[in-house]
């Protein structure tokens, strides 16, 4: 069993959208556990009735709580953590001292402009770094500043920070996609090629991160 956690202390940065399509590309890879930390609950609602994910929700989890997903029958386990920093759930992913984290990996989401970038480093650099292996990856990326999402990515590799190969791009077709509660891999017609490269975006993430946790 691996353990992903999806969270940022930023909030509108697509957490969600990154869990729910975490779990859905990692399903392809074994039997895959979704599970929901969030008061929100989107991420049940969203893919609740998909197939190939099973879903769960642990608002407000501990430590030991957590630890449990360890004994449950799956390849992975994907946990999207609440938008707050402060929550329970937040703390659980630091063990106590002397003890294994719960997650065998962070993924932080962020958008590459500054205002979203800051709290995650300092997140990092204050409390993760060290202590719990982590990997920011940029979402909502408008494709025709991709290049200036990569400069911002090199600059954090300058500071030795571990920032995602891949990029999230932003694409109105996650909209639909949670409208349908439906994968975006799911989601054809005129917007197919679209719905094909956020998924694209997705599976190269997947594939870094069973890279990362193997």
């Amino acid at each position: 069993m691996k353990i992903i956690a999806v969270g940022s202390p930023k909030g509108g940065v697509g957490k969600t959208t990154a869990a729910v399509h975490l779990a859905h590309s990692l399903s392809s890879h074994g039997r895959t556990l979704l599970v929901d930390a969030d008061s929100i609950q989107s991420a049940a609602g969203w893919a609740g009735d998909w197939p190939n994910v099973d879903v769960t929700s642990t608002i407000g989890a501990d430590a030991q709580e957590l630890a449990r997903l360890r004994q449950a029958d799956y390849a992975y386990a994907v946990v999207d953590l609440p938008g707050a920093r402060d929550a329970e759930s937040w703390h659980a992913l630091l063990a106590p001292q002397g003890e294994r984290p719960v997650p065998d990996l962070l993924l932080i989401p962020s958008r590459p402009r500054l205002i979203d970038l800051e709290p995650a480093v300092q997140l990092i650099r204050q409390e993760i770094a060290g202590r719990l292996p982590y990997l920011i990856v940029f979402t909502m990326v408008k494709t025709a500043q991709m290049h200036l999402a990569e400069q911002r990515a090199n600059e954090l590799r300058g500071l030795d920070l571990l920032v995602s190969s891949h990029m999230i791009r932003d694409y109105s077709v996650y909209d639909e996609a949670q409208e349908r509660r439906s994968p975006v891999h799911r989601i054809g017609g005129e917007r197919h090629r679209t719905a094909r490269d956020a998924a694209n975006d997705f599976e190269g993430l997947t594939s870094e991160v069973r890279t990362l946790t193997q």
